[in-house]
């Protein structure tokens, strides 16, 4: 402690220092899913599935992007799709059937424990070519 003599006019207390701060949310580590493939593997293995389920829906008179969003279960398993914007019932329930069918992901982890995960697809029709672009959605983590 200060000698109260060099330092008349302060008031000191003995400082109790904690590793933890008062009402301090504790962090959480929170790791995405991961393909337990690698991402080029993914993709060919996504063409590859997807392309007889794409082949039954006629793309020629689409010119839309049609979004669907599922979920990577605490297994890594995907599945829960639905459209997310208007689109023919019977293109999205062939593509739906393709969706559940991708291979398995290793899932996302909150302190190490699984959780699950949102995986939105987005597949754009123009002029009778389609292509896909797919992303991890935000982890709604446990509080």
């Amino acid at each position: 402690l200060i000698d109260p003599n060099m330092l008349p006019y302060s008031v000191t207390e003995q400082l109790t220092v904690s590793a933890d701060g008062c009402n301090v949310v504790k962090s959480q580590r929170i790791v995405n899913a991961k393909f337990i493939i690698s991402a080029a593997n993914f993709n060919e293995e996504f063409k590859e599935i997807m392309g007889p389920y794409i082949a039954r829906v006629d793309i020629r008179n689409y010119k839309d992007d049609v979004v669907f969003e599922g979920t990577i279960s605490a297994e890594g398993i995907l599945g829960g799709f639905r459209c997310t914007t208007l689109f023919d019932y019977s293109a999205t329930r062939n593509i739906i059937e393709g969706l559940i069918r991708l291979p398995k992901l290793q899932p996302a982890t909150v302190n190490g424990n699984p959780v699950a995960q949102g995986f939105r697809v987005t597949f754009s029709f123009r002029q009778g070519l389609h292509h896909f672009s797919y992303k991890f959605l935000p982890i709604e983590a446990p509080q």
